[in-house]
C-alpha cells in the first residue's frame, strides 16, 4: 500500500513540473534578466522595455487570427483597443523623461500581465503555456520595475 502511495506521489510531482513548465522558465528568466537591476540603472534599456512592451501586445492579434479565436467580434476590438493601449504606454514612455517613464514602464507590464492572466482564465486567444508564462514574466517584471521605481 505504502508502495502505491509513492508512486502516486512521484506521479503527481512529475504531472505538477509537465503541467507548470511555462512558469519554471519564467522564473529562471527572471532571475538570469534580473529587471529590477537593469531598469534601476542610469542609463536603463527603456527602448528594449518599451519595444517588448508593444510587441508583446502586437503577438496576440495574429496570434490569436491563426487559431480563429477573435470571434465574436468584440472580441477582436478588444484585441485591438489593448494594442493601441500597449503600443501608446510604449510611445509614452520613449517620450518622457525618464521618471515619468520608468512609471509608465512599470505599470504597462504589470497591466500587460493582468491581460495575460485573462488569456489564461478564458482559455483564449493564446495558448495557455503562453499565457502562463507571459503573464508570470510580466506581472514579476512589472512589480521588480515598480519596486525599483518606488525605492
Amino acid at each position: 500500500m505504502e508502495r502505491e502511495s509513492g508512486a502516486s506521489t512521484r506521479t503527481g510531482a512529475l504531472a505538477l513540473i509537465r503541467n507548470r513548465w511555462p512558469s519554471a522558465v519564467a522564473l529562471v528568466l527572471l532571475l538570469v534578466w534580473r529587471p529590477d537591476e537593469q531598469f534601476d540603472s542610469p542609463e536603463p534599456e527603456l527602448f528594449t522595455m518599451a519595444l517588448l512592451l508593444f510587441a508583446m501586445g502586437a503577438i496576440y492579434l495574429p496570434w490569436g487570427a491563426f487559431r480563429a479565436e477573435l470571434r465574436p467580434r468584440w472580441l477582436l476590438w478588444l484585441q485591438t483597443v489593448a494594442l493601441f493601449g500597449f503600443g501608446t504606454m510604449a510611445l509614452v514612455a520613449l517620450d518622457a523623461d525618464l521618471d515619468i517613464a520608468r512609471w509608465v514602464l512599470a505599470i504597462g507590464w504589470l497591466a500587460h500581465g493582468l491581460w495575460d492572466i485573462a488569456h489564461f482564465v478564458a482559455n483564449r486567444v493564446v495558448p495557455r503555456q503562453w499565457s502562463e508564462f507571459c503573464g508570470l514574466v510580466d506581472v514579476l517584471a512589472g512589480s521588480a520595475m515598480l519596486w525599483a521605481v518606488i525605492a
